[in-house]
């Protein structure tokens, strides 16, 4: 009986023991989930859809949180992969990402709003936009576009208080914006707002074609 209790606790704890370390999986290392969520998007060159730009996947920015038994694979503001611990990957489908109606993509291209007298009469800038929103800035992140010659600035805004214009079903605005800062090297573009996070704004945007552009470029743009 005394021999059998032995035996018994010795498989619990060895159970036990599995268990920590399959929760643990010291093996499913930040570089392992990225090369597993990688090879499952078809290789680092494979093209994937982000934030409204086609680029490689080996170019689109990864964050990794670990938690038992799984390491959570993100790509900011628009999909997440689950990598097991014994190497699985959820979800199976490659194109799973965010839903578009989740997000509004602001581009805003370089201009001389700044040169054209008209916009500094803000109620022509009211006028001229479809949609003003008010709201913090939750994030500002600077990158290099596909092929690493110019540098695009992503600003994100939880998009709750509209102060014109019907509100979206989606509940996120991104806009990008040329110019930023990488590293060592900065870019500029003339007339471009500039985003802090933290700080509440109003931005004034306009619909074109289905494409949404900031009204009068930096002078669409007002800390409140």
């Amino acid at each position: 009986m005394k021999m059998r209790k032995i035996k018994t606790r010795a498989v619990l704890i060895f159970a036990l023991l599995t268990l920590l370390l399959m929760a643990w999986a010291p093996w499913v290392t930040e570089e392992y989930a990225i090369n597993k969520v990688t090879e499952k998007l078809g290789g680092p060159d494979a093209q994937f859809g982000y934030l409204g730009e086609t680029m490689a996947v080996k170019d689109v920015p990864k964050n990794v949180v670990k938690v038992p038994f799984v390491s959570l694979v993100y790509f900011p503001s628009e999909a997440m992969y689950i990598v097991t611990f014994y190497g699985g990957i959820w979800p199976e489908s490659t194109t799973t990402q965010t839903s578009p109606e989740r997000q509004i993509i602001v581009k805003q291209s370089g201009g001389d709003a700044m040169l054209d007298p008209i916009c500094g009469d803000k109620n022509y800038i009211i006028n001229e936009s479809n949609y003003i929103v008010e709201e913090t800035v939750e994030k500002v992140e600077s990158r290099w576009n596909t092929d690493k010659s110019s540098i695009l600035t992503y600003t994100t805004i939880a998009v709750k208080n509209y102060v014109k214009g019907t509100p979206f079903t989606e509940n996120e605005l991104t806009i990008i914006t040329p110019g930023g800062t990488v590293g060592e090297i900065t870019e500029t573009v003339e007339d471009q707002p500039i985003f802090h996070a933290g700080k509440k704004v109003r931005v004034y945007f306009k619909e074109t074609n289905g494409e949404f552009s900031i009204v009068c470029a930096q002078m669409g743009v007002e800390e409140v």
